[in-house]
């Protein structure tokens, strides 16, 4: 039987660190599978990947990142701080444990380089559909994060008032918004953040509106309710997969999610589920039948 082969679609961080561990394991002597991955951008890095550009790219294909100029991660590097390849090695020098994007992306780069993984990607390819072959012996790992957004009341909203309407996900520079009144639509991350960044550099007034209850705010909420939310919602067909990475529903264990958990640890999660998942395709962890893993599944679900 010839070697295991698999598909890799997207070369974010997930994907990244797949590809990563997969040098890991040769290195150490391990027959590790034929892997090829697709990215539909030019570049390796996924959503960490900066553009100026808003609704449709070069080639026509959606733009799903929402990386914007002067974004700073909102959580310390020691959180996302890789155990074998650390910020110091990188840099030289200990930095601060709030670094803004520039510096975390070319940290990441740095680890990525090391054993030039950009020799496994595909750049400008989209992959449109994915097909179980009961034949084949081929394995896909999809590592896009999936978020349905929350626009259904947009265009509403939009003939009901006359300033300028912009989902977070179209967010790129504050300086535009500089003497500007704001409200925004939203109390997770991307609002506070946003919030933050326009007064930074000279937004004129802002006011924040969310629906739920604010978390200890002294005062009293100028509005209870919003027509737009900022925050997207997880797509639903992500439920169902054993270990958070393996799909129950149909594809006989052989499509795996990576990234899919919404969690505070990013980077370091990602990369211990590409080796989940590596060491799963590789056979070196139980692969249990369907229906154990089913019942797995409904555990963590309250089913």
């Amino acid at each position: 039987m010839g070697k295991t082969r698999l598909c890799l679609i997207g070369a974010g961080p997930s994907g990244m660190s797949f590809l990563y561990n997969l040098e890991v394991a040769r290195k150490e002597g391990k027959d590790v599978p034929e892997v090829v991955c697709f990215d539909r951008q030019s570049n390796w890095g996924g959503l960490w990947n900066y553009t100026w550009r808003t609704g449709l790219d070069q080639h026509g294909e959606p733009v799903h990142g929402s990386m914007y100029r002067y974004l700073w991660s909102n959580g310390p590097k020691e959180a996302l701080e890789f155990p074998d390849y650390t910020f110091e090695e990188h840099y030289g020098q200990t930095i601060p444990s709030f670094p803004p994007r520039e510096v975390l992306f070319d940290y990441l780069q740095g680890r990525w380089k090391k054993f030039d993984l950009d020799r496994f990607i595909t750049f400008n390819t989209s992959v449109k559909d994915v097909t179980y072959n009961a034949n084949s012996d081929k394995f896909s790992v999809v590592t896009k994060n999936h978020k349905a957004d929350m626009l259904n009341k947009a265009e509403e909203f939009d003939y009901k008032f006359p300033g300028r309407v912009l989902h977070a996900h179209d967010f790129r520079d504050t300086v535009e918004f500089k003497d500007k009144r704001l409200l925004i639509v939203g109390a997770s991350y991307s609002a506070e953040d946003i919030a933050l960044q326009c007064i930074k550099y000279g937004a004129k007034n802002i006011i924040c509106s969310y629906r739920t209850k604010p978390w200890a705010l002294n005062g009293r909420p100028l509005f209870q309710s919003a027509p737009l939310d900022q925050d997207r919602r997880k797509y639903g067909p992500f439920q169902g997969l054993y270990k958070g990475i393996v799909w129950t529903r149909s594809g006989n264990g052989k499509l795996l999610y990576l990234g899919a958990p919404n969690e505070f640890y990013t980077f370091t999660l990602f990369d211990m589920q590409a080796l989940w998942a590596l060491k799963y395709i590789m056979g070196e962890v139980e692969q249990p039948g369907r229906n154990a893993m089913q019942k797995d599944v409904d555990k963590w679900l309250g089913l």
